[in-house]
């Protein structure tokens, strides 16, 4: 679109015994730039994401669109199901299971999430990655493992770990942009700021929805962390709160330990023994005595 016309004379003085008008260059014509990418699942490509407790790296623009709204009962809610699938992607890349097992609940439905790891008695962070852009819930295996593997703040998970662990799975919704930066409730709502510094730079952050109530902190004081949150070191006064976009939404959360896990896991496995025995005796694969029963008669 910048390219010069062929015909160079628009550009070149010619002489002329007549006095001819001079024209202007035409216009170049700049093209829009290209959309974004939309966020990079693969573990290679890290995602578009952000901690509740670091600074997020990019910042998100200011034009991020809110995910669509959707009816109370069509959102997607948090349940057992979602950290246990967690924790058989983990346990898979390290070994533990032979197969990695399918998710056990539907993959269709999409919202922003995040995978929280945490370690030991206390409860230590471990790793926690998240987006905020609707994803299908299928992507909980690249966030599980990004967030055990892949978490800048921390080295990356060892095998001994895998006992102390504990996984949080949080599906966030209900996100509503709010006329004031104080219109959200502490412990019922995440919160997510962005707003343009003295400087033009682009800021924002984000807050879970459990970590304001966590920190004891008030409404005004959850706000001014996460203006320092997201970078800005010069004062705050009333003109910068008035200058931000504040967004609330709320989020659903399950929680499992790797003890959880372990007796889910020997359950699940009991529960496909006997089916598998009851399928081959309803087949008339077993016979003999009741020493042998166990065996299908091929390997008696």
């Amino acid at each position: 679109n910048g390219d010069p016309p062929e015909d160079l004379s628009l550009y070149t003085r010619i002489p002329s015994k007549k006095k001819k008008k001079k024209q202007p260059p035409p216009p170049l014509l700049l093209s829009p730039p290209p959309p974004p990418p939309p966020p990079s699942l693969s573990l290679l490509g890290a995602p578009t994401c952000l901690s509740p407790l670091v600074q997020p790296r990019p910042p998100l623009p200011p034009s991020l669109p809110l995910p669509p709204r959707r009816p109370m009962s069509a959102e997607p809610s948090a349940g057992a199901e979602h950290p246990l699938y967690c924790f058989d992607v983990l346990a898979s890349h390290f070994g533990l299971l032979a197969t990695e097992p399918p998710p056990s609940f539907s993959t269709v439905a999409s919202c922003p999430l995040f995978v929280t790891w945490k370690k030991g008695a206390a409860d230590e962070l471990r790793g926690c990655i998240g987006c905020l852009r609707p994803l299908p819930l299928a992507s909980l295996r690249d966030y599980a493992l990004t967030a055990a593997l892949r978490d800048h703040r921390f080295t990356p998970m060892q095998r001994p770990e895998l006992e102390q662990l504990s996984c949080t799975v949080s599906l966030l919704t209900h996100f509503e942009q709010v006329e004031h930066h104080l219109d959200w409730e502490v412990g019922v709502h995440g919160v997510m700021i962005d707003f343009v510094d003295p400087d033009g730079v682009a800021r924002s952050a984000v807050y879970l929805p459990e970590v304001a109530a966590e920190q004891g902190w008030t409404q005004q004081q959850a706000i001014d962390s996460l203006i320092r949150k997201a970078g800005y070191r010069r004062p705050i006064n009333p003109n910068l709160h008035a200058s931000l976009r504040t967004t609330r939404y709320r989020s659903t959360k399950a929680s499992a330990s790797y003890a959880h896990w372990a007796r889910a896991r020997k359950l699940l496995h009991e529960r496909s023994t006997k089916e598998r025995v009851a399928a081959e005796l309803r087949a008339g694969l077993y016979h003999g005595s009741q020493h042998d029963s166990h065996l299908p008669q091929a390997q008696r």
